[in-house]
């Protein structure tokens, strides 16, 4: 279909000028029922309609056929996806999501497979904008004859078997995903997922760059699973600035205001997930909406440390401080960093991850949880490493377990320069450090002696003798009994005999 229009040339695609149909014909209506019509605009109109006829009037018939047993041919999809059509499918995660039909045509991919693409947007946000995305493809491979519609892959949501109902519960997922879109702390249990590294070790920019067709195998092949049942930070804000070429990072394309309250058909078009940080699997990550659970605090895990009294009452009383004092800790405990430090020395199996998870569940807030080896080794990666994960921490109200941290509080020789190296970076970072930060050890005859100075609390750990092992398993029975499952009795003499075994905290 061509014309000439105030004196451009505009040449329309047959198959576009189809799909206004509908739309031409209520303009049409209105215009006729106007008192002073336009009729250069009727003429107009009349004109296009005759030719969408004319062009269209076998293959009208045969689509209005397909659709009315739900059926379609692939010569014929191009008839049931118009621009602006949301269209339904399923993600990565096996989760309902709807697109926003920008294009679609039919193409060979790389490997010789013809497919016919969908280019979809959505609506999301990288923690700074909200808006319309670049858009995705979506594929439907070549079939022959004819197909029922919700077979495939991905089709108009209009021609799913309970469309309303779907609809209302995207709408009411999106608004959930909306109030998720702010830093929190949840509960979660299912599968995520993550991307690898990118095959070729392309961009994220240069992902776009290349081949439509190509694009899609990067897709296709570089996301992994998260097995994940615990806790997750919401925070798409820093997953967008650590980990600025994942693709799992929208690239916003049209923004919404913030101001302004989005649309259903807008909160149709959001993504199934929301993006952060898996504190079990250390990996940043998507994670579905309705996999997220408030939190359930374990407050009673600090009654089942096996520590002194006096002990705890320290531990408790110097976290809360910190906490209600906040940039001002430094006034309360003169001499030390604005942050809080404490120093669990003992051997493995003693308790000391148990005290770190009991300090976090107490104060209600996340354990991140890193080993030495996780930092690396190389002095300038383990200074940039430890400046984002305090800067995470300290942001996330987190407490920091660094594990095995005798590697950086080891003391300095003339003989290792690297190591003198990793000591000094890690004094210097702590000193600018303002969350709540334990370290353990298991050598602390070995800690440089400018550590004593930073710390503010150390607890010693021994080796595990019966009454602590007998304390240990009766708490572990306590815990098995009150979580419902398989009810365990034991009497005394039999606890007696577990505690006279010896074994610690982790076997």
């Amino acid at each position: 279909m061509e014309r000439w229009l105030n004196r451009g040339y505009v040449q329309i695609e047959p198959k576009l000028l189809y799909h206004c149909a509908p739309e031409l014909r209520r303009r049409l209506q209105a215009e006729l029922a106007k008192e002073q019509k336009d009729n250069d605009l009727v003429f107009e109109i009349q004109a296009a309609l005759q030719a969408i006829s004319e062009d269209f009037a076998k293959d009208e018939e045969n689509i209005q056929s397909l659709l009315s047993s739900g059926r379609i041919t692939f010569d014929t999809l191009w008839a049931i996806v118009p621009p602006n059509e949301p269209v339904y499918t399923l993600d990565s995660l096996s989760e309902p999501c709807v697109y926003r039909a920008v294009n679609s045509g039919v193409w060979k991919n790389h490997d010789g497979s013809v497919v016919f693409y969908i280019l979809g947007r959505m609506v999301d946000s990288d923690g700074k904008s909200l808006g319309w995305t670049r858009s995705k493809t979506l594929e439907i491979p070549i079939f022959t004859g004819e197909k029922t519609i919700t077979d495939l892959p991905v089709y108009p949501l209009r021609f799913h078997e309970e469309s309303a109902q779907m609809r209302q519960k995207l709408i009411e997922r999106g608004r959930r995903r909306i109030r998720l879109q702010q830093q929190g702390f949840y509960e979660y249990s299912g599968s995520g997922v993550r991307e690898t590294e990118t095959p070729l070790g392309l961009t994220r920019k240069e992902k776009f760059n290349v081949g439509a067709s190509f694009r899609i195998f990067l897709t296709h092949h570089i996301l992994i699973d998260i097995q994940c049942r615990g806790r997750i930070v919401i925070d798409p804000a820093a997953f967008s600035e650590i980990e600025p070429e994942n693709g799992f990072v929208p690239e916003i394309r049209h923004a919404i205001s913030k101001d302004q309250l989005l649309r259903d058909d807008e909160l149709v078009a959001m993504p199934s997930v929301v993006y952060g940080f898996s504190l079990t699997q250390k990996t940043w990550g998507a994670f579905a909406v309705s996999r997220i659970t408030k939190i359930e605090w374990n407050t009673s895990v600090w009654d089942s440390l096996v520590l002194p009294d006096t002990s705890k009452r320290l531990v408790r009383t110097l976290v809360k401080s910190h906490i209600s004092h906040g940039a001002g800790f430094d006034d309360f405990v003169r001499g030390k960093g604005r942050g809080l430090v404490g120093l669990l020395a003992g051997p493995p199996g003693v308790g000391k991850t148990l005290t770190a998870e009991a300090v976090a569940e107490t104060v209600q807030r996340p354990l991140y949880m890193l080993s030495s080896g996780e930092l690396g080794s190389d002095p300038d990666s383990i200074d940039q490493r430890l400046q984002t994960v305090f800067r995470l921490a300290q942001t996330w109200k987190a407490v920091l377990l660094l594990d095995e941290a005798d590697v950086f509080m080891a003391k300095r020789t003339d003989l290792d320069l690297t190591r003198n190296a990793i000591v000094s970076i890690f004094l210097r970072q702590l000193e600018y450090y303002q969350g709540i930060l334990i370290l353990t050890t298991n050598r602390v005859e070995e800690i440089d002696d400018a550590f004593r100075s930073r710390i503010h609390f150390q607890l010693s750990f021994p080796e595990l003798d019966s009454v602590a092992r007998r304390a240990i398993w009766r708490g572990f029975l306590e815990n098995v009994n009150k979580d419902g499952g398989i009810a365990v009795e034991l009497d005394e003499p039999a606890i007696d005999r577990l505690a006279d075994m010896d074994m610690n905290g982790r076997q």
